[in-house]
């Protein structure tokens, strides 16, 4: 089985016209809009049917693409799964509130315009399953509050893991990379340490860190 492959295996598992042309326009934009990869699309729509969870906290909305994608996934098991998504940018936040209305999902996502590190910190409840997409420096500092929100048996899901391969990679990372490779090497190095974690790390695209918490 070749990349070529297997790449057009995932791509079909998004099925929803919707979703595609927003990768599409994302694509195109000159601002080359930061959403994520079809590889990793494919196995967060697997882990959320697998995984079933009611309840989700994504951090990096962007324009609202993967919240929608696990709002239509969960929607094959159940009415009642909410979504709270975090978005440091204004307008992406604003885009993001017109495509979930679009859908007709407002019901069961709510965006949150604000800094997910603060955002996480004032927050309380329980999620069955949290997804890191934001600022790739700040996942280590969110650890903490993203441990306590997250339920026993819940799902951690951070993307962008390995980071262009230079997290994996031995030796000097580019002056530019440095503090975002060195934080996300010690949230990995967290979660190794944590005996409540059962975690492993997929390499596809731009790698996603998988954790359960016991």
């Amino acid at each position: 089985m070749n990349e070529g492959l297997i790449e057009s295996f995932n791509r079909a598992q998004i099925k929803d016209q919707t979703l595609n042309r927003m990768r599409e326009s994302a694509a195109r934009d000159r601002d080359n809009l930061p959403i994520i990869r079809e590889n990793s699309a494919a196995l967060y729509r697997f882990l959320i049917a697998a995984f079933k969870p009611l309840s989700l906290l994504e951090t990096g909305t962007c324009r609202g693409y993967s919240a929608i994608l696990a709002a239509k996934t969960a929607a094959g098991y159940t009415d009642s799964f909410r979504c709270y998504t975090v978005e440091l940018d204004s307008g992406n936040a604003q885009e993001a509130i017109k495509n979930i209305a679009a859908e007709n999902l407002q019901d069961h996502i709510k965006v949150i315009n604000g800094d997910a590190s603060e955002v996480l910190a004032s927050m309380t409840g329980r999620f069955d399953m949290i997804f890191l997409d934001s600022s790739k420096s700040h996942y280590a500092e969110m650890l903490p509050d993203v441990k306590r929100l997250l339920r026993s048996g819940g799902v951690l899901a951070a993307d962008d893991i390995v980071y262009y391969g230079k997290t994996d990679v031995q030796g000097d990372v580019p002056h530019k990379h440095r503090t975002i490779v060195s934080n996300l090497r010690s949230f990995i190095n967290l979660i190794a340490a944590d005996d409540c974690f059962t975690a492993v790390i997929d390499t596809m695209d731009d790698g996603m860190l998988l954790a359960v918490k016991k």
